[in-house]
């Protein structure tokens, strides 16, 4: 129990950092300093490609035997939006009622604090064990996702370092823990979508063109339209419009851009560029008409 005790602090400690991606104000030197006291040699790499920001990663290992078992996560976290909506800080890492508070608890910091409650008592009991274990640990994973875990792979590639099996930490389960596991994970794509139109006063529309007419029912027939059914073993594809941006100060005047990004979580029926292609097709349709 009190090695459990342990573990929630840890994730605590972790979760006070707040790690939204690309930032990581010391997150991963806490995963180091724990994983260190077990007995890892830890490995923190920084990537970074042209115009996007350093992220730090970090890769550890215990023992040098195959196979080699490694545990997946990430530091990094999204936004925690407005503040005041939240019952406590969301960096405050309070528990009440038993349960563990604050950005990251679920995706996926808790999951960081399992996986090492796990090995620790692992290690307890199992002093000789034929194998390795190994985390491979990133801070780049809620955001654009070019300096991390593909970084390490790479590197790991080159130095000839196998990893036979990988467990991921993703909150999976929704209703109780050892509800599911996953045989992988869905695509993502996420698409900036702007629209230019031609500014005018609102009193004279066959001068202008506004851009919001087009952006919404481009918008709308990419939301309307299920892109699957699902199959076998993943869900239905989805999409979700998270941004609709129009920069316009005055409420008389038809804006010359409209902007909006919206993000398509598809499963193993369709590819990137099937869905650019599908994207594209939409966005065309409309540009004709609106030209």
């Amino acid at each position: 129990m009190s090695k459990l005790i342990d573990e929630i602090r840890f994730t605590q400690e972790l979760i006070k950092k707040p790690s939204v991606t690309p930032k990581d104000l010391g997150a991963m030197n806490i995963v180091v300093k724990h994983l260190k006291k077990l007995g890892f040699k830890c490995k923190l790499m920084s990537f970074q490609e042209k115009g996007t920001d350093k992220i730090i990663n970090l890769y550890a290992k215990y023992g040098s035997q195959s196979p080699n078992l490694c545990f997946a996560g990430h530091t990094d976290v999204v936004p925690a939006g407005d503040i005041t909506s939240w019952s406590i800080n969301p960096f405050s890492a309070k528990i009440k009622k038993g349960y563990l508070y604050g950005r990251g608890v679920s995706d996926m910091k808790g999951g960081i604090g399992c996986f090492i409650a796990a090995v620790s008592q692992f290690l307890k009991e199992h002093k000789k064990f034929k194998g390795s274990i190994s985390f491979l640990i990133t801070g780049d994973e809620e955001g654009i996702a070019v300096n991390g875990t593909k970084k390490v792979v790479e590197y790991l590639k080159k130095k000839k370092e196998k990893i036979d099996f990988c467990i991921v930490g993703e909150p999976s389960n929704r209703r109780k823990l050892g509800q599911m596991m996953k045989i992988g994970r869905r695509g993502s794509i996420t698409t900036h979508l702007t629209v230019i139109g031609k500014q005018g006063h609102i009193a004279y529309p066959l001068e202008a063109l506004n851009p919001a007419t087009p952006i919404i029912k481009i918008l709308d027939e990419l939301k309307s339209k299920p892109l699957d059914k699902g199959n076998k073993n993943f869900q239905p594809s989805n999409l979700e419009i998270t941004k609709i941006s129009i920069d316009n100060s005055a409420d008389n005047v038809i804006p010359s851009k409209a902007n909006a990004t919206f993000n398509i979580r598809y499963n193993t029926l369709h590819t990137f560029n099937s869905l650019k292609k599908y994207i594209s097709k939409i966005v065309k349709k409309y540009e004709k008409k609106y030209k």
